[in-house]
């Protein structure tokens, strides 16, 4: 049996609520992963991909192949709120198909499904950049000596470590300084 129902006037006139009534909406991205991760053996990284759509997609992750990426443990986990994380790992653990790989986000529902763009991991254990520097030595005399301090350019950088924008490192009764540049 089909009915019309023929009102006059506008929905505002007459005090009704319209509500649109949503269908089935293919996923789009809310969140897409980087094209490239770095990450050390020590820290770990994570890929966080999601999506919007109706039904609620299922987020999942494929390796550069098309194959589906599981979850392997202790190197490798997939969080249910789709972010992929590439746990902390010994040396001795590295697999280069975790590791060093390509991976691409998807995100399904019954309408259709929707494939990021692919992500370049790498991991190992990173190296400082080198930086260029200006060093300078401070030798101290001890004041009660009646000695003076003073301050000379050129310090060996042997013993250096990065560790942001200056280090102090003392070798034997020098005390080196260096100061990076931009």
């Amino acid at each position: 049996m089909d009915c019309t129902v023929i009102v006059a006037g506008s929905a505002a006139q007459l005090g009704v609520h319209v509500v649109p009534i949503q269908g089935p909406r293919a996923p789009s991205f809310l969140l897409q992963p980087p094209t490239r991760l770095e990450f050390s053996n020590s820290s770990g990284g994570r890929l966080d991909c999601s999506a919007s759509g109706t039904p609620t997609p299922v987020v999942s992750w494929v390796s550069g192949d098309g194959s589906p990426v599981v979850d392997l443990g202790s190197v490798r986990r997939l969080l249910p709120n789709g972010t992929l994380l590439l746990l902390p790992f010994a040396a001795a653990a590295y697999r280069q198909d975790v590791h060093a790989a390509t991976y691409r986000c998807l995100a399904s529902n019954s309408v259709g499904t929707i494939t990021s763009r692919e992500v370049h991991v790498r991991a190992g254990k990173l190296q400082p950049k080198l930086r260029e520097y200006r060093s300078y030595t401070y030798r101290a005399s001890l004041p009660s000596r009646g000695g003076a301090s003073s301050w000379r350019e050129g310090c060996e950088p042997a013993r250096i470590r990065y560790a942001g924008r200056s280090d102090i490192v003392q070798l034997g009764k020098d005390i080196c300084v260096f100061i990076y540049a931009k």
